[in-house]
């Protein structure tokens, strides 16, 4: 839709009114005509270009979304996927290691403790008895 001013409208004619007598002749009218039809078509074409440019980059985006999912592991990506998994692997073994070696350390503490509290126990009975035997 051509929406213009009288200011607009007067400056069209003046612009076509090739041979300034104030008045359109058919000549006259038809290059208005072809410039209007002209202008109307770039507007069109500007739009059609427009959108078709929109709808080149979301192909565009689709397609490298696309790929992105298809993408295949190339060797050094695959080499470098296996070694930090290895590591992964490494840290997590270590780390049952050093679990089992302080569980282990605590059950020989607990054992030491309790082999040191039967023989603290010994001693005061072995005691008990040498004051009682005194005693009688």
């Amino acid at each position: 839709v051509l929406v213009i001013t009288s200011q607009e409208v007067m400056g069209l004619f003046g612009a076509f009114d090739m041979d300034g007598d104030g008045m359109l002749d058919v000549n006259e009218f038809v290059l208005f005509v072809q410039w209007v039809l002209v202008s109307t078509v770039a507007d069109d074409v500007a739009r059609v270009l427009a959108a078709e440019e929109v709808r080149r980059k979301a192909w565009a985006q689709d397609k490298a979304a696309q790929a992105a999912e298809e993408h295949v592991e190339s060797k050094e990506e695959r080499v470098d996927r296996l070694h930090h998994e290895a590591n992964v692997a490494e840290l997590m073994v270590d780390r049952i290691i050093e679990e089992l070696q302080a569980e282990r350390t605590r059950e020989v503490e607990a054992a030491e403790a309790a082999e040191a509290a039967a023989a603290m126990s010994q001693a005061i009975a072995a005691e008990v008895a040498a004051a009682a035997a005194g005693a009688v």
